[in-house]
């Protein structure tokens, strides 16, 4: 049975290629996850950090036309982007285990084996769009409250 369920999963997936690696820790990586805007990949490692990868778009996509259909041909189009190690978070004593990403895009959690869980804000740059998200998301945790408020009394 267990065959079958396996050959059923194998062919939903289809074929799967690595599209990228991203190095950079120093021992094994426990875990990562991308923000909810898929725009921040965090991965924590044993070598007591966190790093933060920011997407970056490649300059140049390197595709083959098919003259007569006239489309790009699905095996010779490559990953568009990639992600860029902008920031090592090194706050923890210990083994970095897990990651974990506020719906709001804007905070994560971590834990440790120090036994201690950190929490950390994302502070947004200077650009107009990351100044709206931060003033969108600051609302948005303000109307929370307010609706925790109203159901405690």
């Amino acid at each position: 049975m267990a065959e079958i369920e396996n050959e059923q999963v194998k062919k939903n997936l289809g074929t799967l290629t690595l599209l990228d690696t991203l190095e950079g820790h120093e021992d094994r990586v426990w875990c990562v996850c991308w923000s909810p805007s898929r725009q921040i990949l965090l991965s924590c490692s044993g070598d007591k950090s966190i790093r933060v990868w920011i997407k970056q778009y490649k300059e140049v996509i390197d595709s083959k036309v098919d003259k007569e259909k006239k489309v790009a041909q699905e095996a010779d189009v490559h990953f568009p982007y990639t992600y860029r190690c902008t920031q090592v978070l090194d706050a923890h004593t210990r083994t970095v285990r897990c990651v974990a990403w506020n719906p709001n895009d804007r905070m994560f959690a971590s834990a440790c084996f120090d036994g201690s869980i950190g929490i950390w804000k994302v502070m947004a740059d200077s650009s107009p769009n990351n100044e709206e998200r931060e003033e969108e998301a600051e609302e948005q945790e303000e109307e929370e409250e307010e609706e925790g408020g109203d159901k405690k009394k």
